[in-house]
């Protein structure tokens, strides 16, 4: 699969987008198609567990051609768990047209779960888990890549991951107006409700570009708190 089928990436600077999940509610995404150009639908989390809004965001917006791609919340603390993530969101992805890659998404309160269950993360792990995402993705014919934040990649280093897998997509989270050194999506800020026609709710707002640009000003003023969809 192409990191992108259906939008001519390679004539653009840089496109507009969002990331949505169960918390947006029900989107309209036939007023979403007039404001923005792609999105980064939460697929599901954990173990196999399907975000329930996921089939219906995919569907309207596979029905009015706008573009997106994936996300699965990672709650795992093996790389055996992490490949079955992997297997998981290939899986879901295969019932729709997916334009951009599919994501995994280990965050803060993926580090407290493996705390819970024992698990003390280290780089290595992550290394070793975030790869065994990776390859069960793209096994199943998609473009892998990981969400993650800088302080994510200070501690786990995950600058040398790419290094080591340069084909692999990186999805940055960094609210500022001072974009990341290297990125495919940077997530820059949050957008406050219905900012964003067609979604109630506050949103995160993304960019996807070769060469870093000039966020618009976000909406809100309302910074980053890192929390994260939790398992319910």
């Amino acid at each position: 699969m192409f990191w992108c089928c259906r939008v001519h990436w390679c004539k653009r600077m840089s496109i507009y987008g969002i990331d949505v999940s169960y918390a947006q509610g029900q989107i309209d995404w036939s007023l979403v198609a007039q404001d923005k150009e792609f999105a980064i639908i939460r697929a599901g989390y954990g173990a196999g567990n399907v975000d329930n809004k996921a089939n219906y965001n995919c569907y309207k917006a596979n029905q009015f051609q706008f573009p997106v791609g994936l996300y699965w919340f990672s709650y795992a603390y093996t790389d055996l768990m992490a490949r079955r993530e992997g297997e998981y969101i290939a899986q879901f992805a295969s019932q729709y047209t997916i334009d951009y890659p599919l994501f995994w998404d280990f965050e803060y309160d993926s580090e407290e779960y493996a705390e819970l269950n024992g698990v003390t993360m280290t780089p290595q792990l992550y290394h070793d888990m975030a790869d065994a995402f990776c390859t069960a993705v793209e096994n199943a014919g998609y473009v892998a890549g990981l969400y993650y934040n800088p302080d994510f990649d200070s501690r786990y280093n995950i600058s040398s991951f790419f290094i080591q897998h340069p084909n692999r997509k990186k999805w940055i989270a960094k609210w500022s107006t001072t974009p990341p050194d290297s990125y495919n999506i940077w997530q820059y800020g949050l957008g406050s409700a219905g900012s964003v026609p067609g979604i109630s709710t506050d949103i995160d707002l993304d960019v996807m570009d070769d060469v870093p640009p000039t966020p618009p000003t976000p909406t809100t003023s309302k910074m980053p708190i890192w929390f994260y969809l939790r398992p319910y």
